[in-house]
């Protein structure tokens, strides 16, 4: 979680700044960073899924391990009883 908010700190410091630059940028200039702003915003989403999804898998695993353990630990008290 902190680190989706210091990208989303960065994203606003570019934006901040790009936006104080503007009437000293060119068109081209303008545009190229446009698209540069665009490519990163597509690339931090990307990471942020990758991310989500590999969570979600570790979660499951660690789900699937931990019922793992308390079916053994069942089958060992009722091997005990």
């Amino acid at each position: 979680m902190a680190e989706k908010q210091k990208l989303h700190e960065v994203g606003a410091g570019i934006k901040e700044h790009a936006e104080s630059k503007t009437h000293e940028l060119t068109d081209a200039t303008r545009s190229a960073l446009h698209e540069s702003a665009e490519k990163s915003k597509a690339y931090v989403h990307a990471i942020a899924e990758a991310n989500k999804a590999h969570s979600k898998e570790l979660l499951h695993h660690s789900h699937s391990k931990v019922s793992e353990w308390l079916g053994k630990l069942k089958n060992k008290i009722h091997h005990k009883a």
